[in-house]
């Protein structure tokens, strides 16, 4: 299942151009110096911390796949690209009305030098639903970011 969305958006990809400065979102950017044939798709390693979870559910890899739905109707190349190199989606359910105490922290490290990879998170929360996501990932020059949702 997750192979084939994989490939679908890899065909997607190559069927799209690459955005441009002439679109407004990428107006002031330095797209053009984009030089994707500089990279090998990677992987990136996920680790994840919870407690309690109750009757929320974390699912990841082919598991997670099942939860991800359909490939969106539209995106641009590079989102085609996000998905056709997502490797281990992780998806986090929260059923309507259950609050999880404690929070859930996914740690994503890596890739190596040289590679891409699109880590992927998607936190589904039902009506009345409380969960705190921490993600943390390695930025630029080998330092870290993180950020945090209280939902």
């Amino acid at each position: 299942m997750l192979a084939d969305r994989r490939a679908r958006a890899a065909e997607r990809f190559a069927a799209t151009p690459l955005p441009s400065t002439d679109e407004e979102v990428w107006r002031y950017s330095r797209i053009h110096e984009l030089e994707l044939d500089r990279y090998t798709p990677g992987t990136v390693a996920a680790d994840i911390e919870h407690g309690d979870l109750g009757r929320a559910t974390v699912h990841r890899g082919e598991d997670a796949a099942a939860h991800l739905g359909e490939l969106p109707d539209h995106a641009d190349a590079l989102g085609w690209l996000h998905h056709a190199l997502t490797v281990d989606p992780i998806v986090v359910r929260v059923p309507a009305g259950v609050s999880v105490a404690e929070p859930i922290v996914v740690r994503h490290t890596g890739p190596a030098d040289g590679t891409v990879a699109a880590p992927h998170l998607v936190v589904v929360l039902g009506e009345a639903s409380e969960a705190t996501v921490v993600r943390t990932a390695p930025g630029a020059k080998r330092s870290s970011s993180s950020s945090w949702m209280r939902l």
